[in-house]
């Protein structure tokens, strides 16, 4: 082979690779709110139920549920890209919100002193009351 032939044949190499790296979006957490009591009768449970919509999805790429949640919120939490998570959202009238998961940084140590908050020894605990 000849150098510009190489050298042409490295060029598609690194165009094709650059363009498929463009169309692959990087999956991000979402919790996914669901209606609680939307529940369809033939599912034992909530859990069996959020599996199904997982597997469910129009994506190619199906979600695996990371976590579910069952106390205040109702819902569970899957990997999607943002593609998916907007496909994800219309594919099911249960599906009341995708929500982004964001970190949060503590900003103050200070809350028990602002609430007035008295603590009696070293671990830190409020006095009783």
């Amino acid at each position: 082979m000849t150098n510009i032939t190489i050298c042409l044949f490295l060029f598609l190499i690194i165009l094709v690779s650059s363009s498929t790296a463009a169309t692959q979006e990087e999956s991000k957490t979402y919790i996914v709110h669901v209606q609680h009591d939307a529940k369809p009768s033939i599912y034992p449970t909530h859990t069996h139920w959020y599996h199904s919509l997982a597997t469910s999805s129009p994506s190619s790429n199906k979600p695996t549920i990371i976590h579910t949640y069952d106390t205040v919120f109702h819902g569970f939490s899957a990997k999607l890209t943002s593609l998916e998570a907007s496909a994800f959202q219309s594919s099911s009238p249960a599906i009341l919100s995708l929500i982004p998961e964001q970190v949060r940084r503590v900003h103050t140590t200070r809350s028990p002193e602002f609430l007035g908050l008295k603590t009696s020894d070293t671990s830190g605990l409020p006095k009783g009351v």
